[in-house]
């Protein structure tokens, strides 16, 4: 029995040894749990400083930036007024030459073309007005052909008729009707 006592002591006591390390292991663990709770609160609080400041430096660089921007911005308005008056003014006194030389050809090719126009004019009115004798001649042969045939009362040939204006002519010269 003696050694049942001491089994029964010493288990006794492992097993108060063995709570008490578990309570001790439980009061270790919940003290890491809170100075895990605290450490990552204070880690998120120290980030979202960081964040905070970095979010400020962020936008006072933007800040610095836009301003920057502006004055490029107004340095590049400048140049590109002074290069577009440049090139536009280059490009009028361009379309001034141009028109220049195209007037110039213009009046020599419409000079051309008028002239030509005056001869084709002339031509076709040469061309109808021989036409027009022609048909006046040949309405007033008809007409004295008519006349003649009514007076003398018959027709003429060609001939016939040519020999006597002839002699119509003849003898206006004599009376010097011409």
């Amino acid at each position: 029995m003696d050694y049942e006592l001491i089994n029964l002591t010493i288990t006794g006591v492992l097993m108060v040894a063995a709570l008490s390390l578990y309570v001790a292991m439980r009061e270790k663990k919940r003290r890491v749990e809170r100075t895990e709770a605290e450490v990552a609160a204070a880690a998120r609080k120290k980030a979202g400083k960081i964040v905070d400041e970095a979010q400020g430096r962020a936008l006072q660089i933007l800040g610095e930036a836009r301003l920057g921007l502006e004055v490029r911005k107004e340095k590049l308005d400048k140049r590109l007024d002074r290069l577009e008056d440049k090139e536009m003014t280059a490009f009028r006194k361009s379309v001034v030459g141009m028109a220049q030389n195209i007037e110039g050809e213009a009046l020599a090719v419409v000079g051309q073309k008028v002239d030509e126009e005056v001869e084709k004019a002339k031509a076709a009115v040469e061309e109808y007005k021989a036409a027009k004798i022609a048909a006046i001649d040949t309405r007033a042969g008809e007409a004295i052909r008519m006349v003649t045939a009514k007076v003398l009362g018959k027709a003429l040939d060609l001939a016939q008729h040519k020999q006597l204006v002839k002699q119509a002519i003849e003898e206006a010269k004599k009376e010097n009707v011409f």
